[in-house]
C-alpha cells in the first residue's frame, strides 16, 4: 500500500508528469495534424497529454513503491526499472488513448496506429523516466551529505562539551570551592590564604586560556581569511607562546592542490593532537610535518610525552582519537596512531 508519507510526493510528481505529457501531446499533434485550425482538436490533444502524463507519471512512482516492499533490490538494478518502466508506459497510454477513441469517435489517433504511438510515447517517456532516476540520485546524495554534515555540527557540540565540562567547569568548581574555604583561614592562617589565592588566580588563568583556545576552535574563518597554511603557523605560535612547547615545523609542497574539506580535516587533526599533548602527553618537543601532493594531505604529528595504550579504547575516547579518524574516513583517508606508554605519539593522517 501507498502510505501518507509517500502519496503527497506521488501527487506532485503526477502534476509534473502532466505538464510533460502536453509537451509530448502537442509534439505529436503538430506531426500527425500539422497546425489545426479547430480548436477542439487543440483541446483533445491538450487533455490527452494531460491525462496520459499524469497516470504514466502515477503508475510508474507507484509500482516502484510497491515493489520495493516486495523485492528491495529492484530499485538497486536500473535495468529492470528502465525495462518495467517501459513497459507501464506503454500499457498506460495504449489504455488511455483506447478509452478516448471509444469515448470520442473516431478518435484522436486512428486505430491501426495507437499501437506504434504507444511503443513511441513509451521510449520517450522512458527517457524521461531515466533523467527523474537520476534526479532522484542526486537529490538522495544531497540529502545524505546534509545529514552528515548536521551530524558533524552535533558531534563539534558534543565534543566542546565534554571540553567545557573536563576543563573549564571543573576549574570553576575548584576556584568556588577555594573560596569558599579561604574565608575561614583568612584570619587564622594568613599565609595559607595567601597560598590559597595564588592557586586560585592560577586556575583562572588557566580557564581563560582554554576558553581562549576553544573560541579559536569555533572560529574556521581563520582558514579562510589567512589561507591554509598561515593558519597553521598561526596555530602553531598559539601553542608555543601559550605553553611553550618546543615545535618543529617542516612543509613540502604548497596548498594550492588541496581543496577545502582536505585542510579543514587536516587543519582539525592538528589542532586537537595538540590539545592532547598539552593536557596529556606532557611533552617537551612536537615534531609536525605536512606534505600536499597530488590533491592529498599528509600530516604527521610526533611528540616525545609519556604515550598510552593503544588498546585502551576508553582513552582513546577520551583524547578525541574516534572524532579524528571520523573525520577523515568522510574522505576515505587514512589515520592511525603510533604510540607506547612511555615512547610517545605519532599520529599520521592522509585524505
Amino acid at each position: 500500500m501507498i502510505d501518507k508519507i509517500h502519496f503527497p510526493k506521488i501527487i506532485q510528481e503526477a502534476k509534473q508528469g502532466s505538464l510533460i505529457g502536453i509537451g509530448f501531446s502537442l509534439t505529436f499533434m503538430i506531426v500527425f495534424e500539422k497546425l489545426p485550425s479547430d480548436p477542439l482538436v487543440w483541446v483533445s490533444y491538450i487533455v490527452m497529454g494531460l491525462v496520459s502524463g499524469f497516470f504514466i507519471t502515477l503508475g510508474n512512482a507507484c509500482f516502484f513503491i510497491l515493489i520495493d516492499k516486495i523485492y528491495a533490490k529492484f530499485n538497486r538494478i536500473i535495468g529492470l526499472q528502465l525495462l518495467a518502466s517501459y513497459f507501464i508506459n506503454v500499457l498506460i497510454f495504449y489504455t488511455i488513448v483506447t478509452l478516448i477513441n471509444l469515448i470520442f469517435p473516431p478518435g484522436i489517433i486512428a486505430p491501426d496506429l495507437i499501437l506504434n504511438v504507444s511503443l513511441g510515447v513509451g521510449l520517450g517517456s522512458l527517457m524521461v523516466t531515466l533523467f527523474f532516476i537520476n534526479k532522484s540520485e542526486k537529490d538522495e546524495k544531497l540529502r545524505l551529505e546534509t545529514e552528515n554534515r548536521e551530524l558533524a555540527v552535533i558531534g563539534e557540540r558534543n565534543r566542546i562539551a565534554r571540553e567545557l565540562h573536563d576543563s573549564v567547569s571543573q576549574n570553576l568548581f575548584g576556584i568556588s570551592l577555594n573560596l569558599n574555604t579561604i574565608q575561614h583561614v583568612l584570619e587564622g592562617n594568613p599565609a595559607k590564604a595567601r597560598e590559597m589565592l595564588n592557586q586560585i588566580r592560577d586556575m583562572i588563568e588557566e580557564t581563560q586560556t582554554e576558553m581562549r583556545l576553544m573560541i579559536y576552535e569555533l572560529r574556521p574563518a581563520a582558514l579562510t581569511e589567512k589561507g591554509f597554511l598561515e593558519a597553521i603557523e598561526e596555530l602553531l605560535r598559539l601553542f608555543r607562546v601559550r605553553y611553550g612547547l618546543e615545535i618543529n615545523y617542516s612543509i613540502e609542497d604548497n596548498e594550492e592542490v588541496l581543496d577545502s574539506p582536505k585542510q579543514i580535516i587536516l587543519y582539525r587533526i592538528l589542532q586537537e593532537s595538540l590539545n592532547n599533548v598539552v593536557k596529556h602527553a606532557k611533552a617537551t618537543l612536537v615534531t609536525v610535518r605536512l606534505g600536499i601532493r597530488n590533491g592529498s594531505g599528509e600530516l604527521v604529528i610526533e611528540d616525545n610525552g609519556r604515550g598510552f595504550d593503544s588498546a585502551e579504547g576508553s582513552r582513546q575516547s577520551h583524547l578525541g582519537i574516534k572524532g579524528m579518524e571520523e573525520r577523515v574516513n568522510q574522505l576515505n583517508g587514512e589515520f592511525k596512531i603510533i604510540t607506547q606508554a612511555g615512547r610517545g605519539t605519532i599520529v599520521y593522517a592522509k585524505v
